[in-house]
């Protein structure tokens, strides 16, 4: 159950960050600093989830879409 907690919370701060990018290529340019350190540690912990953790985050999501 922990590791459904852990991986819900990835699933949270990945949507809370998804909501954030600006829609316009663009606009990128106007992210700051911890906004893109917030998706490197995010991208960081989505590759090292395994297929398990996958099937458990796509519950997830079709539970609360974007």
């Amino acid at each position: 159950m922990a590791e459904r907690a852990k991986l819900a919370d990835l699933h949270h701060r990945y949507c809370r960050l998804l909501a954030m990018l600006p829609t316009n290529v663009d606009e990128l340019d106007e992210l700051d600093i911890s906004q893109i350190a917030d998706l490197e540690m995010i991208a960081s912990e989505m590759s090292a989830v395994t297929n398990q953790q996958l099937a458990i985050l796509h519950g997830l999501m079709q539970d609360h879409p974007l």
